[in-house]
């Protein structure tokens, strides 16, 4: 495969948790640190998306700061094609609690052996953009759509050749549903984080 970079988005205002939601800790450890040690098993290289760096003085991760600052996760990934000179990233949000080595690998295998520019997990109808392969023949896209004043990760996707994978495809690697649905489970509220913390 070529390059290939993980990206962690800790870039966020966590205002619905009313916590930085990359600092919060499951069985003591720091969600950031949790996503940071599943992907480094399969990536060449790996970042720190964070207007914050200082907060992440405890991690000996490269950190990125946003050239589009305010905008969103397509301004994360901005931040990460701006960091590397080719290859695929891959992108994940900072509140995942229960990243799964199993999806990771899978969506590396598909971007390998695809022809696409985009593979992203759709769960029940449910795109999952945030724990997904890039490829960085999309730099200049990206960057046009947040010059443009566009900020949606779903408004690339549009325009985007992208490989889906199904909660169907995740079974056949022998994951249970409740696999799946912890894989994805995502925290805004602090009843979510209540209720990973109790798994």
């Amino acid at each position: 495969m070529e390059q290939l970079t993980g990206a962690v988005l800790a870039g966020g205002e966590s205002r619905r948790m009313g916590a930085n939601k990359a600092l919060l800790t499951i069985g003591g450890e720091a969600l950031v640190e949790r996503l940071i040690a599943v992907l480094s098993e399969e990536t060449d290289r790996m970042l720190l998306v964070t207007n914050q760096p200082d907060q992440f003085s405890f991690l000996r991760t490269e950190k990125v700061i946003d050239r589009y600052p305010g905008c969103g996760p397509l301004a994360g990934l901005d931040a990460a094609f701006s960091a590397v000179s080719g290859g695929w990233v891959f992108l994940s949000s900072c509140d995942l609690p229960f990243p799964d080595l199993r999806v990771v690998r899978a969506l590396i295998e598909k971007a390998d052996t695809g022809n696409g520019q985009a593979v992203v997990p759709e769960i029940h109808g449910v795109k999952h953009p945030l724990f997904a392969l890039y490829h960085y023949s999309l730099q200049a896209k990206v960057e046009k759509k947040l010059a443009d004043g566009e900020h949606r990760m779903t408004g690339l996707l549009e325009e985007t050749q992208v490989t889906y994978l199904n909660a169907e495809f995740f079974r056949n690697l022998g994951m249970t549903d409740e696999d799946i649905s912890k894989a994805f489970y995502n925290m805004n509220r602090p009843e979510d984080y209540q209720w990973a913390k109790n798994q």
